[in-house]
């Protein structure tokens, strides 16, 4: 969506990632995918400003991953 500029697919990406981060707590997260979806709801989806954006939410996300993996279970693989 950001690649091919297309700001209708991008803020509903945005989107679903702010209600995802802000149901397990990822405040920061939910701002920097907040921020990305208003860009795209203006008509930035391709622009400059929209991949900082981008950028900034990945390196959030990334950190809520993070701050999460430690209370993650994973299901025991049989032998």
């Amino acid at each position: 969506a950001l690649a091919g500029a297309d700001a209708p697919r991008l803020r509903r990406a945005a989107h679903t990632v702010k209600g995802a981060a802000d149901h397990v707590g990822g405040r920061r997260a939910r701002e920097a995918a907040l921020a990305l979806e208003t860009l795209a709801k203006d008509g930035a989806g391709g622009g400059d400003r929209a991949r900082d954006a981008a950028r900034r939410l990945v390196g959030e996300l990334e950190r809520l991953a993070a701050a999460l993996a430690p209370g993650v279970k994973t299901p025991a693989r049989s032998a």
